[in-house]
């Protein structure tokens, strides 16, 4: 929320990491428009591999409250 605040518009995160909701508040709670924000996440290493990319990345949007992202990593 704070860098948010202080004009941070990229933000960093991944599966792995359990803070998309957080993101997701914090992008609320600074009352910023999702389009000025660019959220990169991560798929874990063990979804590439069981081939659940598309659940992986499904649960991401779910827990970012959104139906776009703007940079997925494998």
């Amino acid at each position: 929320y704070n860098a948010l605040r202080i004009g941070y518009r990229t933000i960093d995160s991944a599966d792995l990491y359990n803070n998309h909701n957080s993101i997701c508040e914090a992008i609320k709670q600074a009352e910023i428009p999702r389009d000025d924000v660019c959220i990169i996440s991560k798929i874990k290493l063990k979804d590439i591999k069981k081939n659940n990319i598309i659940n992986a990345f499904e649960k991401i949007l779910s827990e970012f409250n959104t139906n776009t992202t703007d940079i997925i990593l494998l």
